[in-house]
């Protein structure tokens, strides 16, 4: 029997924190089962309690039961880290709804474990739920862990914040102009930046960044798999924010500027990545800077909208197969970002944003430690939303709002 005490808030989809909990946790295992008791105490005062009854798979995977959850809840262990997905019905003013939870959980060291878990309902986005877990010490325990001066254990974080973490690398940075770089470099962050042309680089005029010219679209000019080109004082993360847009249709279908926007896009990412992986070590990242137009076909999107749609799923591919090894890897999806690729443009944008509230996001997505981060919030949810829909109703909806 193991003892865990527990502080948590839950937050609604604008950030603001609407209840704050604690839970006491009885856990016990007997062979491949475990229970575990939760009493949860409100901050409103209300008090409440679930039991889970928990299975250990023949493969490894874990289900779960408990009175307000339904059916069963699935999970997966990767690392240091947890995957927990489930359905629960919760009671609302009177009615009950069944909200969708993707619970992540990662064990910090043997007493200490961090939660978030976003909840959802219909593909929309209702809020997170953020807990901070700690185990419960015998005090003879505890006075042994104040004599001894053993090395605390390694964390190998998958997505994890990159709190004290100031070596960066980024390609792309010169022709986007975003304000990412120098909001790293004013963190103090040391940088690598990379791009096609130096005077790009320069103009950034990022005091003590390296400056690493190259195109990632020619194998001749790409950066080279292994040294010397790697900074001299190693890279936390890698951020590929290299772009090409040229609106297209099917009427106005070029196959060569398709090819030209495709290699930017993807093939682009693919080297970076060749280049970079075997120099990434455990605690370290890769983020990828894709689009929301990759999420389901978009009009005008011919060209564009094929690379951003591969390089995503690139990007799942690469976070399905480093987790365990604790290289975190991002995938970054921005609506419409004022820069010269979208001045392109023929249409109004909807929530168009400026580059420096891009780098915000940017940003505080890293902190937020999830695989993808989207912005701004009140465009891509839409998105999101649609892309749920069967194809017999967005076709005709995406085509009524956009009027193509």
């Amino acid at each position: 029997m193991a003892a865990i005490d527990a502080w948590g808030m839950f937050q609604g989809r604008d950030g603001e924190v609407a209840r704050r909990f604690t839970v006491v946790m009885d856990a016990k295992w007997d062979g491949d089962t475990g229970v575990l008791d939760e009493a949860f105490q409100w901050s409103d005062g209300t008090r409440s309690r679930r039991v889970w009854t928990l299975r250990r798979q023949p493969d490894g995977s874990y289900r779960g039961t408990a009175d307000d959850v339904v059916g069963e809840a699935i999970g997966q262990v990767s690392g240091n880290a947890f995957h927990w997905r489930y359905v629960m019905a919760l009671p609302v003013d009177g009615k009950v709804y069944n909200v969708n939870f993707d619970d992540w959980m990662f064990l910090i060291d043997d007493r200490v474990m961090l939660n978030r878990a976003a909840m959802s309902k219909w593909g929309f986005h209702l809020g997170d739920v953020t807990l901070s877990f700690t185990k419960s010490v015998p005090t003879e325990v505890r006075n042994r862990w104040r004599q001894d001066k053993q090395e605390p254990r390694r964390h190998e974080p998958q997505n994890q914040r990159l709190v004290g973490q100031t070596r960066v690398a980024g390609g792309g940075l010169g022709g986007h102009r975003c304000g990412a770089g120098p909001r790293l470099g004013g963190q103090g962050a040391r940088l690598a930046l990379s791009s096609r042309k130096r005077s790009s680089l320069e103009a950034l005029n990022i005091e003590g960044a390296l400056l690493l010219p190259c195109d990632g679209t020619s194998p001749t000019r790409s950066l080279p798999r292994r040294r010397p080109w790697w900074p001299p004082w190693g890279v936390d993360l890698v951020v590929y924010m290299a772009g090409g847009y040229e609106p297209m249709q099917a009427d106005t279908l070029d196959v060569g500027v398709l090819e030209r926007v495709v290699d930017v896009n993807f093939h682009g990412a693919v080297r970076l990545t060749a280049a970079v992986l075997p120099e990434l070590k455990a605690g370290g990242g890769l983020a990828l800077v894709a689009s929301v137009a990759g999420y389901q076909g978009l009009p005008k999107s011919l060209a564009y909208g094929p690379g951003k749609a591969a390089l995503i799923h690139f990007a799942e591919c690469l976070h399905m197969d480093l987790a365990g090894k604790g290289v975190g890897v991002w995938v970054i999806n921005p609506g419409f970002v004022s820069t010269r690729l979208t001045a392109k443009n023929d249409f109004k944008m909807p929530a168009l944003i400026s580059p420096e509230q891009a780098a915000q996001d940017i940003l505080a997505g890293f902190a937020s430690g999830g695989f993808e981060i989207h912005f701004p919030k009140r465009f891509t949810r839409l998105l999101k939303g649609l892309s749920l829909l069967p194809y017999r109703l967005y076709f005709p909806l995406v085509r009524k709002m956009t009027g193509g």
